[in-house]
């Protein structure tokens, strides 16, 4: 009864926006920390039985209605109508299914588990490496320097991000590059010492390219890429897209734990690379890797910021550049 308990908690907090890890967590959390696993099982396994129950009736309601819709029938035909019928229960039960979230949404936010008001994501600022592509051949990606206009354009980036949140505090996420930990550290230049936490995060770190990289192999390679698709391609012996995608996923479960929290800060600040901040977006939004590549990569330091609605989700305060010829 446990594991079934556990199971619609888990269904039903997804709805709500969070991770299934995380629900699994919220819910042994819960019943430790109170004791009362039998009383919470009674309150919230109708109202959690009810949406998972809705949920499945939804999405089988809605292959019906859409394999129906592909047959030919003549207008005004019963078919017509039982299907049109069947959309409307469809749809009723959407809304059912947003309310019974929301109200389990109200439940995890009091417990205390409230996400930040902010989560902002930047790209390092100007390296060696994007002034002069040979030094990939001698020098390993990761032991690159900011320039010196990559160092102005970070101490900018933190002037911009102190007038974004004020007093408050701040946590980052920090790839173990050289050039990202630069860009941390002049940004911290504008914040007060007390006001951020710092850790370093292997799992955000720059794609993989190889090893020592020859210019005209990598511009080789890119041409394939272009060819094959930036989600799929990789590059020998280093990674696909989709293998930081995978360790950005598991990356978003260590975040949705520190949400739980009750002393974090109200903004995270994930400092990495254009790739990997692309694919974060990706996986969080639940894009599709069409809509990936059709994004363009972001400028040096440029702030891409996440703001927590009112109705407890996440959007991008300003769009962000695609490529329009495909």
């Amino acid at each position: 009864m446990i594991r079934r308990w556990h199971g619609l908690v888990t269904s039903t907090a997804a709805a709500a926006g969070f991770s299934r890890l995380a629900a699994m967590q919220m819910t042994r959390n819960v019943s430790l920390a109170h004791g009362r696993r039998r009383t919470m099982k009674r309150r919230y396994s109708a109202m959690l039985s009810s949406s998972a129950a809705a949920l499945w009736a939804v999405q089988d309601e809605s292959h019906a209605a859409a394999s129906r819709q592909h047959q030919h029938h003549r207008p005004g035909s019963k078919s017509q109508i039982a299907s049109a019928r069947v959309a409307v229960a469809a749809a009723r039960r959407v809304g059912r299914v947003h309310r019974l979230a929301d109200q389990c949404r109200s439940y995890f936010t009091a417990m205390g588990i409230v996400k930040p008001k902010r989560i902002i994501l930047i790209r390092h600022g100007e390296s060696e490496g994007n002034v002069d592509p040979k030094i990939y051949e001698s020098m390993p990606d990761n032991r690159l320097r900011l320039t010196r206009r990559g160092q102005t354009q970070a101490r900018e980036a933190g002037k911009k991000l102190k007038a974004m949140i004020g007093d408050e505090r701040v946590m980052f996420y920090v790839s173990p590059y050289v050039r990202t930990r630069q860009t941390f550290a002049m940004m911290v230049r504008s914040l007060a010492p007390d006001q951020y936490i710092f850790r370093e995060e292997p799992r955000l770190r720059e794609q993989d390219f190889g090893n020592f990289q020859k210019v005209e192999e990598i511009e080789e390679c890119r041409r394939d890429r272009d060819k094959f698709g930036s989600f799929y391609y990789r590059f020998p012996q280093g990674e696909s897209g989709c293998d930081v995608y995978d360790r950005v996923s598991t990356f978003m479960e260590t975040l949705h734990r520190e949400f739980q929290n009750k002393d974090r800060p109200d903004n995270f600040v994930l400092v990495s690379h254009g790739v990997t901040c692309r694919l974060f977006l990706m996986r969080y939004f639940n894009w599709d890797v069409e809509r990936f590549q059709n994004l363009w990569n972001l400028e040096h330091c440029q702030m891409v910021t996440m703001l927590l609605g009112k109705d407890g989700y996440y959007r991008l305060t300003a769009p962000l550049r695609t490529d329009t010829r495909f």
